[in-house]
């Protein structure tokens, strides 16, 4: 099935144009608005991270509504590196005894229903998928 949405990315500076697009794209399909946004910060969190702790120089996006929930496929180039087996960081613990970092990875996993990770010759490949009942 293709797409309703793809784009390529070479920088963080298109992130805002494809989270625009996606949000009305997804909205124009009827997808409900609390699920444009979960899936807008997914993803805003995700393409942020391949660009910024990753390394990558190009991040490819598609989305699709189909089977009753939106799916978004995010590839880059940069390092090996599977979000899903980071560990799940002490959201309990105190301040100032906290691990830096995971906050974003760990969200990310707590708003979609599945994150799912393969790496394929010289690429991440992130599959994230939201419910929407359509």
């Amino acid at each position: 099935m293709l797409p309703d949405i793809s784009r390529t990315l070479g920088g963080r500076e298109a992130l805002p144009a494809l989270l625009d697009d996606i949000e009305s794209g997804l909205s124009a399909r009827g997808v409900p608005a609390a699920a444009i946004a979960a899936v807008s910060v997914a993803l805003d969190e995700v393409v942020t991270n391949a660009f910024g702790h990753g390394g990558a120089t190009t991040v490819e996006v598609a989305a699709r509504v189909a089977d009753g929930s939106v799916t978004v496929e995010v590839g880059d180039d940069g390092p090996a590196f599977d979000p899903t087996c980071a560990p799940e960081p002490d959201t309990g613990a105190e301040l100032e005894h906290r691990h830096v970092g995971g906050l974003g990875i760990h969200m990310v996993m707590k708003l979609m229903d599945g994150v799912a990770y393969e790496r394929r010759p010289g690429r991440n490949h992130l599959r994230l998928s939201k419910a929407v009942g359509l």
